[in-house]
């Protein structure tokens, strides 16, 4: 279990942590707007420092995961997504500045 945390953790955590960049990053450099804007302040204050515990691991599922959350580095054709999936309520007035993204689960071992 610990070789799945530890394998989970070195391909989410570093997308996960992205969305909270001003500016999506591939192959090192920068290259657009990314969605840190856009998420709510709640979430951007909770999760911006978010490293799992010893006995948790992260994961994103979900048909809105984005090619790099369900291909291994290097074995996917292309490039950066073209999309960012954020969820928000269609009754707020600024909803653009009110999103959270789809599909990140944090899993927790428990013995």
């Amino acid at each position: 279990m610990k070789t799945i945390a530890k394998a989970c953790n070195a391909h989410y955590l570093p997308i996960f942590r992205q969305q909270f960049d001003t500016y999506a990053r591939f192959r090192g450099e920068e290259i657009d707007e990314y969605t840190a804007d856009c998420l709510t302040d709640e979430y951007y204050e909770k999760y911006k420092d978010f490293t799992p515990g010893q006995n948790q691991f992260i994961v994103r599922v979900g048909r809105f995961s984005q090619a790099r959350a369900v291909t291994i580095e290097g074995k996917r054709s292309g490039d950066q997504e073209t999309t960012t999936w954020l969820f928000g309520c269609s009754n707020q007035k600024s909803q653009e500045a009110s999103l959270i993204p789809f599909g990140w689960i944090l899993c927790e071992v428990v013995t």
